[in-house]
């Protein structure tokens, strides 16, 4: 059993800095989940961070005495020009980086391999039923299911 006080002296003090911070990216995505916080569109909204903005942010972050893992999520952050360039900057000042994608055809092996290059080094993909039926249900997307099996794999 591990002690206690080993353990304490290992956790974070959530009061100086919080373990996540999700920035969801955009409110672009090509699913229309029945959860969606990000309401999703087709297209990006006009109004979101741009690349500096989003470097700048990772910035700020770096001011808590823990560094955050900084998670990317969405929308769906593919839908972004500039993941790549967020993620590997956001790497490059000492953040951990997340991402958490909606699984669509973007989500390719050559992409993660990127992202993998840029520095993140977990993702985080949503299974919302035990088959494909319920799953696609709920995510508004034939086939989605598959994918995200697919990619859990890759």
């Amino acid at each position: 059993m591990a002690d206690p006080e080993a353990v304490s002296a290992r956790a974070p003090d959530l009061a100086a800095s919080p373990l996540l911070v999700f920035y969801e990216m955009t409110k672009a995505c090509d699913l229309a989940c029945r959860h969606c916080r990000a309401n999703a569109r087709t297209a990006r909204h006009p109004e979101e961070l741009t690349t500096a903005q989003a470097d700048a942010l990772a910035d700020a972050l770096t001011g808590f005495a823990r560094p955050p893992i900084l998670v990317l999520t969405g929308g769906d952050p593919f839908k972004r020009d500039d993941l790549f360039d967020i993620s590997s900057h956001a790497r490059s000042i000492g953040l951990p980086v997340a991402l958490a994608p909606s699984a669509t055809p973007r989500v390719t092996p050559e992409a993660l391999a990127r992202l993998k290059a840029a520095g993140v080094d977990r993702i985080a993909l949503s299974l919302d039923g035990a088959d494909a039926a319920t799953h696609d249900a709920f995510r508004g997307f034939p086939g989605s299911f598959d994918r995200t099996i697919r990619i859990s794999t890759a």
